[in-house]
């Protein structure tokens, strides 16, 4: 059982490397410009992503709207989930390495690395989110003459980004069950003890019991 929970682990760990990665390399994973709104600011089809957003600029890129628009708290949230979703997708991929070394053993260290991994990749996919959502749906006072106040909720319309995130915090304490309820955490069982023999020669105890 204890390998069956490392195998689908290792199985759950590269779906949640998947979400992950197509996360943060898709510049618009997270939200696209409503075509109502398209104009100097954002353009047709312009959206964001964890990492990126479409013309290839991160959180921290001078030429991010991030910048001109100088919203407070925008940029530092927008970082954190970039950050956090980073952390998940490492976390991840040391996931699926210590899965496959702990299916090919009887669970013990291995099964708690793995947990801990795990544990990991969870919370690290529920921050990203939540900031992401908090993100989309609070309403920002920003320091330019264009948009004083930003909701992103009411110029983007979401994709598909923060829902993976979502689905990746699932998948991460589904492992987290997974391992527990095949016992891939516990120790190895240790052999009972041995009885003690005697290297006594056969011949003598024949002996003995002749005299007796």
């Amino acid at each position: 059982m204890t390998r069956i929970g490392h195998v689908v682990a290792g199985f759950l760990s590269m779906v949640c490397v998947l979400f992950a990665g197509v996360a943060l390399g898709d510049g618009r994973s997270v939200i696209i410009v409503k075509a109502s709104n398209v104009g100097p600011l954002f353009h047709d089809g312009y959206g964001v992503g964890v990492w990126k957003d479409a013309k290839g600029n991160d959180w921290t890129d001078d030429a991010h709207p991030v910048k001109s628009l100088n919203c407070s708290d925008h940029e530092e949230r927008g970082n954190g989930v970039k950050a956090f979703g980073t952390i998940a997708l490492i976390l991840s991929c040391f996931a699926v390495l210590v899965s496959l070394l702990g299916a090919g053993s009887e669970g013990g260290t291995l099964g708690m690395v793995n947990a801990g991994l795990q544990a990991g990749v969870f919370l690290s996919f529920l921050l990203s989110m939540a900031i992401g959502w908090s993100l989309y749906d609070e309403t920002f006072d920003c320091d330019n003459s264009i948009v004083p106040r930003l909701r992103l909720k009411d110029l983007f319309e979401l994709n598909y980004g923060l829902f993976f995130l979502l689905a990746g915090t699932v998948v991460g304490l589904l492992n987290i069950i997974v391992l527990v309820a095949t016992g891939s955490m516990k120790d190895v069982a240790v052999a009972g003890p041995v009885t003690e023999t005697t290297n006594e020669p056969l011949g003598d105890k024949t002996a003995e019991k002749a005299d007796v």
